[in-house]
């Protein structure tokens, strides 16, 4: 195959810093590397931060990385990648996870063999002493062909070098198109915010012509911005003032009136500019100024999201989701545990399906250990009923051989089942047609912890997490996704 010439436009660029990784998950909005009211106040001016690597480097950098893969040049390809290297590999709705030592012997694999890469449209941002670049990648040899978003998390320490890749999504040519997601009336995602403030999320884009003001700190992963409201679509525009009604466990838990824009910022940085904000290794502490204006930064490739803030005050219990105070009520479904009797069976049920035995066979090649592959793990569930015969059970079940990034085996297999007189029907759809997530799916998995009625139809529609399921043709599909960005390394 003919090497395909790399060409690369000129864009924004966003930061990260790779000094160290750690296992990460989603952060509380109180956390260690929060920082103290007496460093820094709110409205302090940001310390001067100077700037490590120019739009440039990272352009010269992306260039000499594909230049050396459609060579075929594996000794140029390997000294691109930093010492401290976590890396994702996403193969349709394969994922695996490794050090460097594991990713640069899977890489050298796939050059025995002529293949071509391109990277399209980066989106590139600098902040800080670190930088990220996101792009579309087109992948292909004699046999397969992909294309999906990666992202790559650059430091520079003497030279500018890859300290985290990961395929963030992998679509094959047979693909599922997507599912249409209901209207803003019908059906608004939520977040909650200090001082009893709920926001409502607005579909779309941002449109920066009408943000204004100052980032504010929520907390190292959330931010926010002010928005001038006539500066916005005139649909838009008109929300504010509107009556929506608040659903969560029980029901409809109360109305309030929209009222201000803002811009949400949710972006998890690297776990290096998190030690450099707390002033490790010789850094200087970062203000909370500093600290939400390098999320804003970091947020340009990922993590914005216009908002309508309510106000809650009279809200009785933790609001899932708003709709328009207009539509008809929708009905919450009963949430509960799963009893003992009813978890086994499921779980014997589970262990019988395709997807858990195409599992364990891959456990068993690699002589793991006797008995199922998630044995050792203990099962998440949680039951749902309408109360007029209708029960299901939303079942998470995990397995891994605890050897972290370079894992041979680390699974973790989402079911949604339908109790059908003394057993189970399979309701979920497969892996590969759910909804693309910015946040890792191996920190937060696939899993359903909240149903509704939400059109009458005697169905539910399901919430978990940040995922919106529905009842389509193959089973339950989470059509959209809400995660915030994620830039760390997940080890």
């Amino acid at each position: 195959m003919t090497p395909r010439s790399w060409q690369l436009s000129t864009a924004s660029l966003v930061l990260a810093l790779g000094l160290g990784c750690k296992a990460s998950k989603k952060e509380e909005p109180t956390h260690a590397g929060t920082p103290p009211e007496n460093v820094a106040a709110a409205g302090a001016t940001p310390a001067p931060r100077a700037p490590a690597i120019v739009e440039s480097d990272v352009l010269d950098l992306l260039g000499s990385w594909v230049a050396a893969q459609n060579a075929g040049q594996f000794d140029d390809y390997e000294k691109l990648y930093a010492a401290r290297f976590t890396g994702t590999k996403r193969v349709g709705t394969r994922e695996k996870k490794f050090d460097r030592a594991g990713w640069i012997a899977d890489r050298k694999a796939l050059f025995q063999k002529p293949f071509a890469v391109s990277a399209e449209s980066p989106r590139i941002s600098l902040a800080g002493s670190s930088a990220v670049v996101e792009f579309t990648q087109k992948w292909a040899n004699a046999s397969y062909r992909d294309s999906g978003q990666k992202q790559l998390v650059l430091l520079k320490d003497q030279e500018l070098r890859i300290a985290s890749e990961e395929m963030k999504t992998s679509e094959l040519q047979d693909a599922a198109p997507a599912a249409a997601v209901p209207s803003f009336e019908e059906f608004a995602w939520v977040r909650e915010r200090p001082g009893h403030k709920t926001v409502l999320l607005l579909p779309g884009p941002v449109d920066l012509n009408a943000v204004t003001g100052r980032t504010e700190y929520v907390n190292d992963h959330e931010a926010e911005r002010p928005v001038v409201a006539k500066a916005l679509a005139p649909s838009l525009a008109a929300l504010s003032g509107q009556r929506f009604a608040l659903y969560g466990e029980g029901g409809k838990l109360c109305e309030a009136t929209a009222g201000e824009f803002v811009v949400l910022v949710d972006a998890t940085p690297h776990f290096g500019i998190v030690q450099q904000w707390n002033g490790q290794d010789g850094a200087q502490l970062a203000s909370r100024a500093t600290r939400a204006e390098e999320l804003w930064s970091l947020s340009q490739a990922g993590g914005r999201m216009l908002g309508l803030t309510l106000d809650t005050n009279a809200c009785q219990g933790t609001p899932r989701f708003a709709r328009s105070a207009q539509k008809s009520v929708a009905r919450v479904w009963r949430s509960e545990g799963v009893a003992p009797t009813e978890l086994g069976s499921a779980l014997e049920f589970a262990r019988k399906t395709k997807p858990h035995q195409e599992l364990q066979r891959a456990y068993d090649q690699l002589k793991l250990g006797k008995g199922p592959w998630d044995a050792q793990e203990a099962p998440r569930a949680q039951a749902f009923s309408d109360g007029q015969g209708q029960t299901f059970v939303s079942l998470l079940l995990s397995g891994s051989d605890g050897g972290g990034c370079a894992a041979e085996f680390d699974a973790k297999l989402w079911l949604l089942l339908e109790k059908s007189g003394s057993t189970w029907v399979v309701q979920s759809a497969d892996e590969g047609v759910q909804a693309h997530s910015t946040f890792p799916r191996y920190l937060e998995p696939l899993f359903a912890d909240f149903a509704f009625d939400l059109d009458g139809d005697g169905r539910a529609e399901l919430l978990g997490g940040d995922d919106f399921f529905v009842d389509l043709p193959g089973g339950y599909r989470s059509i959209q996704n809400v995660s915030g960005a994620y830039f760390d390394c997940p080890c």
